[in-house]
């Protein structure tokens, strides 16, 4: 087996300050995801439950986190309604307006705040045996706005802060391009599933989309997904208008949505309660 970078600064709670990051860089290998190594020291670790583990308990002597390389291919909650008898085993969330607040291009690592009720619904769901990934459009790369670089620290800056609580995302799917570039992967379209779904074995029927957009419903819904959740926030309510044909939410197709909820902890429980439900 290889061996592979954990991401290592300095400090106890705080990531360590923008001037200290290294140039972040990347591996892929067979045995698990690629994961960035960045700032002051490497630590080599022979797996991911060898890296997770020394991190958890403190061996390391320093902050750590552990980040998923990024790949590219090419109101209380309403229930609309979902099959009971399905096992729901993966989670792809969104990450502007579903996570963290959507600051529109965020290029900053600074810039990132979780939002209300994030922390807790990843809690929820990562103690009830859900893998978590990350599916987003980061057209501001495509558009010139900002580079991959600036990207994979606003990324670094987001999983330090969600590993404080415990929380890993297992792997990440990105796209890059601007809308008028016509690929394959941006949602709505399905290609980012199809990435994910390819590295790591995943059965659409097992999992749920979560999302604050139209398009994450549709992209749900072309992927062929178990099911998918609207995050309905007023921020969220508002950054929607005029951005397009509405799809009428309350006349969900095929359970998408199955639900439309107010932040990312009512979805997890509603998540976890149709689990224990069905069980």
């Amino acid at each position: 087996m290889g061996f592979f970078h954990c991401c290592v600064a300095s400090g106890c709670r705080q990531p360590v300050e923008k001037e200290s990051y290294h140039q972040p860089a990347w591996r892929v290998t067979t045995d698990f995801i690629g994961v960035i190594f960045w700032v002051k020291r490497p630590v080599f670790c022979k797996n991911i439950s060898a890296a997770e583990k020394n991190i958890a308990e403190g061996n390391l002597g320093c902050k750590a986190a552990l980040v998923p390389a990024f790949t590219s291919p090419g109101l209380p909650a309403i229930s609309i309604g979902m099959r009971h008898s399905s096992m729901i085993a993966n989670i792809l969330l969104d990450r502007d307006g579903t996570i963290i607040y959507d600051r529109h291009y965020l290029a900053d690592p600074d810039g990132v705040r979780l939002l209300p009720g994030a922390v807790k619904g990843l809690e929820i769901l990562s103690q009830a045996g859900c893998r978590l990934f990350l599916v987003t459009n980061q057209s501001g790369v495509g558009r010139g706005f900002f580079s991959i670089q600036d990207f994979n620290q606003v990324q670094t800056a987001l999983y330090v802060q969600l590993q404080d609580f415990n929380i890993w995302i297992r792997d990440q799917a990105v796209c890059f391009h601007a809308p008028e570039a016509a690929c394959t992967c941006r949602k709505p379209a399905s290609g980012l599933w199809t990435s994910l779904q390819a590295r790591h074995q995943l059965r659409a029927n097992q999992t749920l989309m979560v999302g604050d957009k139209e398009s994450d419903i549709a992209f749900a819904r072309n992927a062929g997904l178990l099911g998918s959740i609207l995050i309905s926030t007023s921020c969220c309510r508002e950054q929607n208008k005029g951005s397009g044909p509405k799809q009428d939410f309350e006349k969900p197709v095929n359970r998408h949505p199955a639900l439309i909820a107010p932040d990312l902890e009512s979805a997890a429980a509603w998540i976890v309660n149709t689990q224990n439900s069905s069980s």
